[in-house]
């Protein structure tokens, strides 16, 4: 049988005139007038057909049943007073709880950075960590399990909100010896031929390669799926297949020579990676600062992957001091060429080239013209960092030759 259960107020006007003993004063420690806590105390044993309190002139006593009935008021009030303490405290700085999804190559390569920034500024948040693939993380969110993830973006639901934190370029990775290796492109017949090595089939890295290509008419041949980025790259270097990645993630292999990127067509293969959070829920503190530092620590991977894309090796090229215009204008154009894999760093570099002038019909170039040159080569590019790079290489070229 249903009964409705007494209200809070009722409840907390019968603990406080246990304590007092008097309506008078269970009043003035309530705020409440006298007339308010009789009212309430009235319709506490109507609605528990019981008596619970006893009175006798000015005083009061609890009955049997008000005696049973107070412990359990107690219990609830004081469950109630503690489950506040512990809402404020998580509205202060440094309280509070995070349940955080990501993908198994973010866990990998951005998570670190952003918890060691978040632990310092959170010491006492408590942190749970759950990795697999996106769509099966933002399952898991809609279910209330996770409070964020950080995955790819491009098939967001409804009821979610997606924040972007940087965009990367998936490429060929190949060992030394593999015949694309010294090749700038890839014709798609010979794609539609290869072995290649992709990330777990059920993931959005998967689902985006296999729509690129087919959008390029090309069928990809039978591939090996596996399920981290590490076997992808050990077994592209020992020439089994050829892995498609992002640069940043292959970023050792490749400064060591081990590897050796291609660019997948001329049409670049670009992914978005943010974190998405319910669009209807407020983000608390501790989550809101969280997503901060993730955009913080995204584009200093971002231009970490920017200064890769644009070194030079201007040690390996062989120049002459005091060489020709012709001499000097080859050995720039191998470095521009060399600047980037992506066709957009590419045209932009070309065109750059051709902004400031280079004539291959000019016999001599003097150093100032040379530093000269650069300079305005170096200032067509929009992004800081890749800018201050691209300049710091090119005057390390001018130096070898004057």
């Amino acid at each position: 049988m249903y009964r409705e259960l007494p209200d809070l107020r009722q409840v907390r006007a019968f603990v406080a005139l246990a304590d007092n003993q008097s309506f008078t004063r269970a009043a003035e420690a309530l705020f409440l007038t006298q007339s308010a806590v009789s009212h309430s105390i009235r319709s506490l044993e109507q609605q528990l057909e019981v008596k619970l309190v006893e009175r006798s002139g000015k005083k009061i006593a609890l009955t049997q049943d008000g005696v049973v009935f107070l412990r359990r008021c107690r219990s609830i009030v004081g469950e109630l007073e503690q489950a506040t303490q512990e809402m404020e405290a998580l509205k202060r700085w440094g309280q509070g709880r995070i349940r955080l999804g990501a993908t198994h190559t973010l866990c990998q390569y951005l998570l670190p950075t952003v918890l060691r920034e978040f632990r310092d500024s959170f010491p006492r948040c408590e942190i749970h960590i759950e990795s697999g693939d996106t769509a099966d993380l933002i399952g898991k969110m809609e279910e209330a399990q996770l409070d964020l993830v950080l995955g790819l973006g491009g098939r967001s639901p409804s009821w979610s909100r997606f924040s972007p934190l940087f965009k990367d370029e998936l490429v060929f990775v190949v060992s030394a010896e593999h015949p694309w290796a010294s090749k700038s492109e890839i014709p798609l017949e010979e794609i539609a031929a290869e072995s290649f090595l992709i990330y777990a089939k059920k993931s959005e890295t998967y689902r985006l390669i296999r729509s690129h290509f087919e959008e390029l008419g090309v069928k990809l041949r039978a591939t090996l799926s596996l399920g981290t980025m590490e076997a992808i790259k050990e077994m592209a270097r020992v020439g089994i297949g050829v892995g498609i990645v992002s640069p940043w993630v292959a970023r050792t292999e490749l400064d060591r020579g081990q590897l050796v990127q291609v660019p997948i067509c001329s049409k670049p293969l670009i992914r978005e990676w943010g974190i998405f959070s319910h669009e209807s829920k407020k983000l608390s503190l501790v989550e809101d600062a969280f997503l901060g530092i993730s955009e913080v620590a995204a584009r200093i991977l971002s231009v970490e992957s920017e200064a890769q894309e644009v070194k030079i090796g201007v040690e390996e090229i062989e120049i002459e001091k005091g060489a020709s215009w012709p001499e000097f204008e080859k050995a720039l154009q191998t470095s521009l060429k060399n600047l980037a894999t992506s066709p957009l760093t590419k045209k932009m570099l070309t065109e750059s080239c051709e902004s400031v002038g280079m004539n291959a019909s000019k016999k001599k170039i003097s150093e100032d013209v040379a530093r000269t040159l650069i300079q305005r080569v170096s200032a067509k590019i929009p992004n800081e960092a890749r800018r201050s790079l691209l300049h710091k290489e090119l005057e390390s070229l001018v130096d070898k030759f004057f």
